[in-house]
């Protein structure tokens, strides 16, 4: 789910520096962060320490918080797609979706 999510954003973010949007990829990668981003609640709905994970301990100790942050993030995309190919709308919503990321792991990631 994380890989797919940092896989279109990374698409995302070539159309952001290069200032050209295409409108299907746009979609496409917007639509797979709003898809996955419903998951991630089913994904960290166990805590399994038997596989090595970058989430911290807060993750379960504030559920209802963590699960808040994965519904901005699809909240994040579902508003870039709507952005279409406005440049400013654009960039706006790029901010937003990347403020989405960065506040859940603020919270509930490991430093890198």
């Amino acid at each position: 789910v994380m890989v797919d999510i940092s896989a279109a954003t990374k698409a995302l973010g070539l159309m952001a520096r290069s200032g050209v949007i295409d409108a299907e990829k746009l979609r496409e990668a917007a639509g797979i962060i709003a898809d996955r981003a419903q998951l991630i609640p089913t994904k960290f709905e166990t805590r399994d320490l038997s596989k090595p994970s970058e989430a911290l301990p807060a993750v379960w100790d504030n559920w209802q918080d963590f699960t808040a942050h994965a519904q901005a993030l699809e909240g994040a995309a579902l508003e870039l797609t709507a952005a279409g190919t406005d440049p400013a709308a654009f960039q706006s919503g790029f901010r937003d979706l990347g403020a989405a990321c960065r506040a859940c792991h603020q919270d509930y990631r490991q430093p890198q």
